[in-house]
Formats: C-alpha cells, sequence, structure tokens
C-alpha cells in the first residue's frame, strides 16, 4: 500500500491501519523519513518504507559530509527536507559565482535558466533549472526500510521516474 499525504499523519495513520493489515507493506513518501517517525513507528512492525530523495542522512557517506558538519554545528536535526534545501543553496550559490557582471534578479534568473546541469554526490541525477519553468527536479529516490527504529537502505538502487 502506498500513503501520499504528509509525514506527520502518517504516523496516526500507520498506527491506526496497521492493526488490520500487519502484513501489507507500506510505501511512505519522503517527508516521513525522519528520526520521530521511525521512533514513533518502531512498534509497528516490518514492511515499513520511506523514499528518501537524496542520499540516504542516515547513512555514514562520504557525499553528506559537508551537509552532516553543518547540520551538527547548528544543531538540526537530520531531514530530507534539510538536505532539499542544503542543495537548493549549493546549486544556487555555484550559478552566482558563476556569473559575470552585474546581480541582479533577472542576471540570477538567467543565469539560472542557462545553466549546466549541476551534479551532486547527494542525488542520483543532476538538478536543472529550466525555461518556462520546466526544470529537472529530483526523480529518483531510494527506498529506506525501517528496522528496530531505524532507517535501513533496503535496496541498493535508485528508482528513477
Amino acid at each position: 500500500m502506498v500513503y501520499t499525504g504528509p509525514g506527520g499523519p502518517a504516523i496516526e495513520w500507520v498506527r491506526a491501519s496497521r492493526p488490520a493489515m500487519p502484513k501489507v507493506p507500506i510505501v511512505m513518501l519522503t517527508p516521513v523519513y525522519t528520526t520521530q517517525a521511525a521512533q514513533a513507528l518502531a512498534g509497528a512492525g516490518d514492511g515499513l518504507y520511506a523514499m528518501a530523495e537524496f542520499d540516504p542522512w542516515s547513512s555514514g557517506s562520504m557525499q553528506i559530509m559537508g551537509w552532516r558538519r553543518l547540520l551538527i554545528a547548528r544543531q538540526i536535526e537530520p531531514s530530507s527536507l534539510s538536505q532539499g534545501g542544503y542543495l537548493a543553496a549549493q546549486a544556487l550559490v555555484h550559478t552566482l559565482q558563476g556569473m559575470r557582471g552585474p546581480i541582479t534578479r533577472a542576471s540570477v534568473a538567467q543565469a539560472l535558466a542557462n545553466m549546466a546541469p549541476w551534479r551532486s554526490g547527494m542525488m542520483e541525477q543532476p538538478f536543472r533549472v529550466g525555461a518556462d519553468g520546466r526544470h529537472q527536479l529530483n526523480r529518483s529516490a531510494l527506498p529506506m526500510k525501517l528496522e528496530a527504529g531505524k532507517w535501513r537502505i533496503a535496496h541498493a538502487q535508485w528508482i528513477r521516474n
């Protein structure tokens, strides 16, 4: 079963629905991939999955070390949401550093529209801002499985849309 609602209600939904379907695998979206959800759903049993849009924040991979150091320094709870913000800032800074001339709203918009696809080790596909709102968004995810109150990588291959 796939639950496509927001993170907070997902916890209550799983708690309410799990007794009626204890063996049905449940896949939830990225907002549920949090420490709080893992702790709250630890007793719900096997078969709970959430999708990680970026290199899993719960991993020890080298790709996320800069992001992790920043969160630790600022005492911020790791989440996929903070990864997305970090990556958006990195892509913007990369674009701004490559600009020549005055930095204005129009020149930044133009630079973003013309930027080459930007890669980060934290995501499987490159990011690109497209003209007319046709962006190349992150359309890859890694399934995470809840085991003993911790999110673990369920499958080592990225799933692409």
